[in-house]
């Protein structure tokens, strides 16, 4: 099926944008502070992504994400990504995150090792015609249409589900998107928007001129604008001014316990020592494995970790602006000492493993099969074993009482004959009546 070309499609929707940028919203001067030339042959860049020194671009075209020297514009790498017409891309401290928009196959929201291009996970993309692709710290944004127009579509990373949308008239399907400053900021027909997330309808804060005519792609340095437009093979710096937060940003903190924790350890964190000057703190999420996905959300989580070694540990908290804090700990995890609950959240001594390896009558719990003080084999409580057990218990308290025994006299071995004891017991008795009938008269 041939596919219409991307500038075609800019073109045919440009009169709309253009009325839709008819709205009486001041737009300011910007300054240019820098442009590159990307050498790449066939259309140009359709949306940018800043990586902390990089500038990444998408071409639906070739299927081909590319990372530039933000100097030199030289291209460093190239990713075949093998998706259909890849338009909107982010990068993040643990992939590149790329949406598609294939008129043949239903369209995902892609996370790619930045390295290989190799998918590591997707989700759904929300709409139809999707453009730009941003990152706030915890979730993702795209441009995509809906049934009531096209909007911006918060969503969540790791489920795919649309948190919040912005039915906003300042974007077009093929519309830039980027985050900074808290802000969402979005390159239209000659201008560049600077959008508002927390208010329902995403009303644009200020405008500004753009150096394009039709700006595709947008992304933010930390200071800096940077825009391309796909009919022109070049990115550039745009100085917008000083950007002031309308929000403060909250302050991740939390604390952990125990503070030397080891494989099987149920560790506790807690994130109430988190702070938000101007507002609350609404959400808390918790990143135990350093993947960039939460895995626990709320003030207090629990975790546990089989292996041994550091891990980096995550809290991003989310204020009642949706502006995010973060902040991350090393965590080392030991390993285990040998004979320690498995669960560790017992509070075993590991002090008492080595007395518990050697079975002692002492010890009231032994290691099972070692045990001491009662017989494995119920049919051996009556056993001859035991019966001389007890036997030579009351010959011991025999001798402790004075009484003689077998050994003692020759006189013991004829008193102690059967005969003897019964006729002297006999004559016993006898004297004991007679003494009672006649000692009473």
């Amino acid at each position: 099926m041939h596919r219409p070309s991307f500038r075609r499609i800019l073109l045919i929707t440009l009169i709309g944008v253009s009325v839709v940028s008819s709205v009486a919203i001041a737009q300011e001067s910007v300054e240019i502070a820098g442009q590159v030339e990307v050498s790449d042959e066939e259309e140009g860049p359709q949306n940018l992504a800043w990586d902390g020194d990089s500038i990444w671009y998408s071409n639906r075209n070739t299927e081909t994400i590319y990372q530039v020297d933000p100097t030199s514009g030289e291209i460093t790498q190239s990713i075949g990504t093998g998706l259909d017409s890849p338009t909107g891309i982010e990068a993040t401290n643990n992939g590149l995150w790329v949406v598609t928009d294939s008129y043949n196959e239903k369209n995902y929201i892609h996370k790619l090792n930045p390295n290989t291009g190799e998918e590591i996970s997707k989700i759904p993309a929300p709409g139809s015609s999707r453009g730009g692709l941003a990152y706030d710290g915890q979730n993702l944004w795209t441009i995509a249409e809906g049934e009531s127009g096209t909007g911006i579509y918060k969503i969540d990373p790791q489920s795919g589900e649309v948190v919040k949308s912005l039915e906003t008239r300042r974007v077009s399907p093929t519309s830039g998107l980027a985050w900074g400053k808290g802000f969402l900021w979005v390159s239209g027909s000659e201008y560049i928007a600077q959008i508002d997330p927390s208010t329902p309808s995403g009303e644009p804060v200020q405008e500004f001129e753009s150096p394009y005519f039709v700006p595709t792609g947008v992304a933010w340095d930390g200071g800096y604008l940077w825009e391309t437009e796909t009919a022109n093979n070049t990115i550039t710096r745009v100085n917008v001014g000083q950007v002031s937060q309308t929000n403060s940003p909250p302050n991740a903190s939390f604390e952990y316990s125990p503070n030397q924790p080891t494989t099987g350890n149920r560790i506790s964190f807690d994130g109430a020592s988190s702070t938000d000057s101007d507002g609350v703190i609404e959400k808390y999420q918790w990143d135990f494995d350093g993947d960039g996905i939460s895995d626990a959300q709320g003030e207090q989580a629990t975790y546990t970790y089989e292996s041994p070694g550091n891990y980096a540990v995550n809290l991003t908290v989310v204020d009642d602006k949706e502006v995010t804090g973060s902040t991350t700990k090393q965590i080392s995890v030991g390993e285990a000492n040998a004979g320690q609950s498995s669960a560790g959240s017992v509070g075993t001594d590991p002090t008492d493993t080595e007395e518990q390896s050697t079975p002692t009558a002492t010890h009231t719990a032994q290691p099972a099969g070692e045990s001491t003080d009662q017989p494995s084999d119920p049919s051996q409580e009556n056993s001859g074993v035991e019966e001389e057990t007890v036997g030579n218990s009351m010959n011991s308290t025999q001798q402790e009482r004075g009484f003689l025994t077998n050994s003692d006299s020759s006189l013991l071995n004829f008193l102690g004959d059967p005969i003897v004891l019964t006729v002297g017991g006999f004559i016993t008795s006898a004297i004991g009546i007679l003494l009672q009938l006649f000692g009473g008269q």
